[in-house]
C-alpha cells in the first residue's frame, strides 16, 4: 500500500486543494478521490506524492 496525494481545483472558486488516499495502485487512489470529491473538484489524474502509508502526522487510516 502507498499514500497517494492529489492536487484538486475548486469547480467553483478555483482554489487550489489537494486530497490524499491510502491504495494499492495510484489508479485506486485516484478512483477513490475522485469519486469523493469529483462533483466539486477537478482531480488531476496523476497524484503529486507516492508516499509509504502513515507517513503524515495526524493521517487516520480506516482501509482496514
Amino acid at each position: 500500500m502507498m499514500q497517494y496525494e492529489f492536487g484538486m481545483t475548486n469547480k467553483r472558486t478555483a482554489k487550489q486543494e489537494q486530497a490524499r488516499a491510502t491504495a494499492k495502485t495510484a489508479a485506486l487512489a485516484y478512483e477513490a478521490v475522485s469519486a469523493a470529491y469529483g462533483a466539486e473538484y477537478d482531480v488531476r489524474e496523476l497524484p503529486v506524492v507516492g508516499r509509504a502509508p502513515h507517513a503524515i502526522a495526524g493521517e487516520i487510516d480506516c482501509t482496514g
